[in-house]
């Protein structure tokens, strides 16, 4: 007796003598057995490297193996909600000045109240508190910051209110001039 296809079932017996294991086994009578998914993952178990755990609710990668839940991140900043210390805010770089341990865009106005601006100097110290200016420039030395001198201290007088009133009334061509 011979078994010509090699699945281990002797021709005389083999009711498919001509088709052996094709990776599944084979049957008694000799012929393969169907692919099966023990896990009902869709993945057939000889290629399925995780055959004993199937579609955990996210489904399964080309290898049989369920894919991980999705890392949640509510403000799409980059920064997953579980390592985000402002989850409803955009805030990528994650600053925290005060260490409260609440990022800069969540702190609530009272966390603020001492840095209006938020520019890192506070109120009492800022030569210019109700605009960013973290470098403090002060070029003309009048106490008051670069972003708060009137821009139109074309006088010299250090610069006040009533300077860019005063320049257009005294400068008829002042629109050439720039």
């Amino acid at each position: 007796p011979t078994d010509g296809d090699g699945d281990g079932v002797m021709d005389n017996d083999d009711q498919c003598p001509t088709v052996g294991d094709q990776g599944y086994g084979v049957d008694a009578t000799g012929c393969p057995n169907p692919p099966t998914d023990g896990d009902g993952d869709g993945v057939m178990d000889n290629d399925d490297q995780c055959p004993a755990t199937g579609d955990q609710g996210y489904g399964v990668d080309a290898t049989g193996c369920p894919r991980p839940a999705p890392v949640s991140d509510r403000d799409q900043d980059g920064v997953p909600d579980a390592d985000d210390n402002c989850k409803w805010r955009y805030n990528p770089d994650q600053a925290d000045r005060d260490g409260d341990g609440r990022g800069d865009r969540c702190d609530r106005w009272d966390d603020r109240v001492n840095d209006f601006d938020r520019d890192g100097i506070v109120d009492a110290d800022d030569n210019c508190k109700y605009r960013y200016n973290p470098d403090q420039a002060d070029r003309d030395g009048d106490g008051r910051g670069d972003r708060c001198d009137w821009r139109d201290d074309r006088l010299g007088d250090g610069g006040n209110k009533n300077d860019a009133k005063r320049w257009r009334w005294a400068n008829p061509y002042r629109w050439f001039r720039r």
